[in-house]
């Protein structure tokens, strides 16, 4: 039995839009399928996904993050942020892990997942945010207790997307990239 690569986990660039919408849309139908009508899965497509990956990483949002896992050269997972929309957070600005997925043939999946969602909160914290948040989507047992079992936690609050109950959870930020005060990133030391 032939034993996993090394694992890199790194800030995306342009050139991994395909790859990473290759790793979107199998894991959104993976992690999706039975939850959402086929007919929402469907239009979640490569093209669309290729697009939408190559607008972002060629011109990111402010505050936001794309880290991608890589093994043997190939991006197998990665994990997106941004500010959190005042609807998701009540009005706080915080972090949003809007994004998560790994290629179903890398198991387990959490040997990706556990590094890039440990990298996210980093990430996080360095863009001067204290609390991630994110969404599971009923049903999503899996994720619910993978989650669960890095420490984030469901805090009580309920949306509903495209008629699909999703819980937010979340996690406090490490403070080790804050400045002292707590307003922002540190400057990186010479």
């Amino acid at each position: 039995m032939s034993s996993p690569q090394q694992l890199e986990i790194r800030h995306a660039v342009p050139g991994d839009a395909a790859a990473i919408a290759t790793v979107h849309v199998e894991g959104y139908d993976s992690a999706h399928r039975g939850i959402l009508d086929p007919a929402s899965l469907a239009v979640r497509n490569f093209e669309l996904r290729r697009r939408v990956w190559s607008e972002r990483l060629a011109d990111p949002p402010a505050r936001s993050f794309v880290l991608v896992a890589v093994e043997g050269g190939e991006v197998v997972g990665f994990v997106s942020g941004r500010t959190a929309h005042p609807d998701e957070d009540g009005g706080l600005g915080e972090g949003r892990v809007e994004n998560i997925y790994v290629l179903s043939r890398c198991r387990p999946r959490s040997r990706v997942a556990a590094p890039l969602m440990e990298a996210s909160l980093d990430a996080m914290a360095e863009l001067g945010y204290t609390i991630g948040f994110g969404f599971v989507a009923e049903g999503n047992d899996r994720s619910r207790n993978f989650l669960r079992g890095l420490g984030w936690h469901h805090d009580g609050y309920v949306i509903e997307v495209e008629g699909l109950r999703q819980y937010r959870i979340r996690h406090d930020l490490p403070s080790s990239a804050r400045s002292p005060s707590g307003e922002g990133p540190r400057e990186p030391s010479a």
